[in-house]
């Protein structure tokens, strides 16, 4: 098995597709979006993060949308959308957390990806993925 024995067998019936946008997404209409993460992320409050296009992996899209599946595991999910080279424990954790934090929503909901700055003692970078509201531009 090439997914790290860290992650967590629960299955999920979400994932996240692209919709074109020259603005926002580069990516085609429909293609699965994964969450890679940075090796390095400035401490600043927020720093925006992007999903990649699991068809090459570079293209990126700044938002995603929760589509429902047939249930599957994370390393389905991996072995299915991810083949190739073996995924880094940090790279196959990033792509269950972004999982867990779908799971819950609507169909259709818009997310992004976004690093936020963490702790009191010891400030981290940690990366959320969360939902995100579109309010219409006034003229």
């Amino acid at each position: 098995m090439r997914v790290s024995s860290e992650l967590h067998q629960s299955r999920y019936t979400k994932l996240l597709i692209a919709k074109h946008s020259p603005q926002n997404s580069d990516a085609a209409d429909g293609d699965v979006l994964y969450v890679a993460p940075r090796t390095s992320v400035p401490l600043r409050p927020h720093v925006s993060h992007h999903f990649l296009s699991t068809r090459d992996r570079k293209t990126r899209s700044r938002y995603g949308w929760v589509k429902e599946v047939a249930p599957f595991e994370p390393d389905e999910f991996i072995r299915r959308f991810l083949p190739g080279p073996d995924l880094s424990p940090q790279e196959a954790g990033a792509i269950e957390a972004m999982l867990r934090s779908i799971a819950d929503l609507a169909e259709g909901s818009p997310v992004a990806a976004t690093y936020s700055v963490r702790g009191v003692e010891e400030k981290v970078m940690e990366l959320d993925i969360h939902r995100v509201f579109f309010y219409p531009t006034r003229r």
